[in-house]
């Protein structure tokens, strides 16, 4: 019985002598670290009201300390990125002109084909199958007014509707009366005027552009390309919508840029309309030019942004670059969060260089060919793809007006997270939008254009010159129109995609909430590791396991 009895005294002499070693660790560990309001807690002989006080204070001062860094977190990992001004501005040379297309509400000369006159001999059904077939390829690019949708199901093939578009719209030698770039008169620089001013398709049929970089450098090998059509023979192009020009390209190379701001350094273009060839049936009654600006790497179309130059009437547009640039640092973030591509980022199957315009035309190509099993003779496509006639105009624009609004409510279905079910053909067509994601680029330009225009005289402009007389034959039966294109400025401000909060922001942000709070650094942590670890490792050693506190009570 003895013998129990002791072995039950050694036990709870044990026990007890853990639980004050462990009083009096915590004692001094509270009354020696940086951590605010702690040694308060541990110190020896203060009342438990005032130790309850200082529990409370310091459990509250941590919940919101928590809370806070828990909506850096959010914020870090949700909104990674912000846009900000450049701290420097951008020179005008240091990007590209805009590319500027023209097209002419002209479709076709009336010696070559009279739309309004077949419209009316089709309404009499007086039309041969020769002038049938003709008059519904034109229909393609004439007034959306008209109604095609009677006539029987066709497809055109790929060659015939752009060759007759190119065999009776007007030359743009016939066109372009005067053209001048910085002062440099371009029809008497002895080169090709096509290699100027390339042929392009868009839904208005035939447009010209200038400064628009090759096929060859914006579409991929899949897309069927027509003889000369985006063909520039230029030299590759020197520039990047990432990285800009390259910096051994010279002032003069390509795309083409200009080092003033104002008239003198930008595009000034005359325009001639003879006036037997206008036809308001084919021209929604609005005789003049249709005038995109974009950037050389976009395909330029003309049912989204344009402005126009009517007849006999002087406009002039005052170009304002919005440029984004991306630090490199967004390269970690997945597109989802950062809300943009780099290039090569995502490919497309018709275009080598990443847009979100190229982007969305593609989806649209690809959406349009699902809906229609055709796509508009404008869009990119493979020599396999049928070309949509004049009966299926209603369902091109059904289809691109549906997938902009599938588009729309999946974010908005997305915003809400609670995503529809879709069954059938529903689902397929939801499938193709999602699988678009046309993210912006995140480094892109855009041109914000001012314009403003005025009657112009140029009749008496002439005759006040004395030239009446000699250009009596060019005056009669024409219309003069004028357009001039130039940068406002020599120089602009540049918008930046930058990181919000980096890894060491989102540290800092955090260290300095804990040291607001609760006074916590790296060195608080460092002490927290220093007794849990080497001191108590120490204490033991000297003075043994009993006492590994070192407290003067317990060795007394």
């Amino acid at each position: 019985m003895v013998i129990e009895i002791k072995s039950c005294n050694s036990d709870s002499v044990g026990g007890s002598n853990f639980i004050q070693n462990t009083r009096f660790y915590f004692s001094e560990y509270c009354g020696n670290t940086s951590i605010h309001g702690l040694k308060f807690l541990g110190e020896k002989g203060r009342t438990w009201i005032e130790k309850l006080f200082w529990l409370t204070l310091l459990s509250t001062s941590l919940y919101f300390c928590i809370s806070l860094i828990m909506k850096v977190h959010h914020k870090w990992k949700n909104s990674p990125v912000i846009v900000t001004f450049a701290t420097e501005q951008t020179p005008i040379w240091d990007i590209p002109f805009p590319s500027v297309t023209i097209c002419p509400e002209i479709k076709s000369q009336k010696d070559m084909y009279n739309f309004t006159e077949h419209f009316l001999k089709q309404r009499k059904g007086n039309l041969s199958e020769l002038e049938e077939n003709k008059f519904k390829q034109m229909s393609l690019i004439c007034s959306e007014l008209l109604d095609f949708s009677t006539y029987s199901e066709d497809y055109v093939t790929n060659g015939s509707v752009v060759d007759l578009f190119r065999e009776v719209s007007p030359p743009f030698e016939d066109i372009l009366h005067h053209a001048m770039w910085l002062d440099l008169n371009l029809k008497g620089t002895g080169d090709d005027l096509q290699r100027i001013f390339s042929p392009v398709l868009t839904n208005e049929g035939i447009c010209y552009s200038f400064n628009r970089l090759d096929a060859n450098e914006v579409f991929t090998d899949v897309v069927r390309n027509y003889d000369n059509f985006n063909l520039i023979d230029q030299d590759p192009s020197l520039w990047t919508l990432e990285e800009g020009y390259d910096k051994n390209a010279e002032l003069d190379t390509f795309p083409r840029r200009t080092i003033l701001s104002g008239i003198k350094g930008g595009l000034d273009l005359i325009f001639v309309t003879k006036s037997k060839d206008i036809d308001f049936l084919c021209s929604d009654a609005v005789p003049g030019y249709k005038i995109i600006l974009n950037h050389p790497a976009d395909v330029p179309l003309a049912n989204k942004q344009y402005f126009r130059v009517p007849l006999d009437q002087d406009v002039v547009a005052a170009v304002k670059p919005n440029m984004i640039s991306a630090s490199n640092d967004l390269k970690q973030y997945d597109p989802e969060e950062r809300q943009c591509y780099f290039i090569g980022e995502k490919k497309l199957k018709f275009f080598k260089m990443y847009t979100q315009q190229n982007c969305l035309l593609e989806c649209v190509t690809n959406f349009t060919e699902y809906i229609c099993e055709c796509v508009g003779f404008y869009m990119p496509h493979d020599n396999s793809t049928p070309i949509c006639g004049s009966n299926m105009i209603e369902c091109l624009q059904h289809a691109e007006a549906h997938y902009l609004a599938t588009e729309v409510t999946l974010k908005i279905q997305s915003a809400k997270k609670k995503p529809k079910k879709a069954h059938g053909k529903k689902k397929k067509k939801i499938l193709h939008v999602e699988e678009c994601n046309c993210l912006p680029s995140c480094a892109s330009i855009e041109f914000e254009t001012e314009t403003s225009q005025s009657d112009w005289d140029w009749k008496s402009m002439l005759a006040a010159m004395n030239e009446r007389e000699e250009q009596d034959g060019f005056l009669e039966d024409k219309h003069l129109s004028r357009l001039r294109v130039f940068f406002k400025d020599m120089q602009f401000i540049t918008s930046e995609r930058n990181q919000l909060y980096g890894s060491t922001d989102f540290m800092a942000n955090c260290g300095g909430l804990l040291g607001l709070f609760t006074g916590f650094s790296f060195i608080s942590l460092v002490e927290i590791v220093y007794y849990l670890t080497l001191r108590l490792v120490c204490n033991i050693k000297k003075f043994g396991r009993k006492y590994w506190s070192g407290a003067s009570e317990l060795l007394e």
